[in-house]
């Protein structure tokens, strides 16, 4: 029998210049996110019941180490976005999705300040210090994107996306930057929000592609596929800086796509899907 860890690089050696596989399994390996010393992610094939996502069990590696699962058995969770102390998770019990911190340090989980966890599908959080960025879905048609304060556990709704064709998905919080993809009528756009600005910068596209999985570096590059409708279409992993424009890191080949990326600020990582058998793993490459 294969073992179930085919191929872990170490992440701390893993050349800039490359886009290569980081976790590939058997398994669907999926929402990976990084600090740069550390590397978690999903392994996971349950189809979440509200939000286009795999759910499983949540691993961590440090350093290129053998990863180890933080999540309980028979819990069905989702890895988020991290910073240097904590790892946010997405847990689903009893039909209903909260966000729990994971201290990198001490290895314990603790509960998100009061408010943040509603009767609403809390997800895909992301954290950067005091600063906690995450989606909140009403199981009816509104999506809001939350940018929390965890030292006074205010929010700030920095978007709402209703109706038809409705939707919005939280990307990445880093320093002071936090973006996302807002979709409002089936078209889909990406965001980065200055924190102490409190100004909202849209990312150019147009209505032939798709742009999705949005992911932000401290220094505020934006990371984000964009597509030609249907999966594994002329994907691209593309930066964008302001004033410098859009830039294609890589192309992917035809029939390969990705569903999420995340940053340290040095490479970007993505959990790449091969369309036709929908398996995904973790890949990497250098954030340019």
């Amino acid at each position: 029998m294969r073992a179930l860890v085919l191929l872990l690089v170490i992440t701390a050696s893993l050349p800039l210049t490359s886009a290569g596989p980081l976790v590939a399994t058997r398994a669907d390996e999926t929402s990976p996110a990084t600090n740069g010393a550390d590397l978690a992610w999903t392994r996971g094939s349950k189809d979440g019941p509200v939000i286009v996502m795999k759910l499983g069990a949540v691993l961590l590696s440090h350093a290129g180490g053998r990863p180890a699962r933080i999540t309980p058995t028979g819990v069905l969770a989702v890895s988020g976005g991290m910073d240097a102390r904590t790892l946010v998770v997405q847990v689903i019990r009893n039909h209903e999705s909260d966000l729990e911190l994971f201290d990198l340090k001490t290895r314990r989980f603790r509960k998100p300040p009061h408010g943040i966890n509603t009767r609403a599908w809390e997800w895909r959080g992301s954290i950067s210090g005091r600063r906690l960025l995450f989606g909140r879905f009403n199981s009816v048609d509104t999506y809001d994107i939350v940018l929390a304060d965890l030292s006074t556990g205010r929010e700030r709704i920095l978007d709402s996306v209703r109706g038809h064709g409705a939707y919005a998905e939280p990307g990445q919080v880093s320093g002071r930057y936090a973006v996302w993809a807002g979709c409002p009528d089936n078209f889909c756009s990406i965001y980065r929000y200055d924190i102490q600005k409190r100004s909202r910068l849209r990312v150019p596209g147009d209505y032939r592609r798709v742009s999705y999985a949005p992911s932000v570096a401290a220094s505020g590059d934006v990371y984000y596929g964009y597509a030609l409708r249907g999966c594994g279409s002329a994907v691209q992993l593309r930066r964008f800086r302001p004033g410098a424009g859009s830039r294609v890191l890589q192309t992917l080949a035809v029939g390969y796509d990705f569903r999420f990326t995340n940053t340290d600020g040095r490479r970007v990582v993505f959990d790449r899907v091969r369309c036709s058998r929908g398996n995904f793993d973790i890949f990497a490459a250098t954030a340019g």
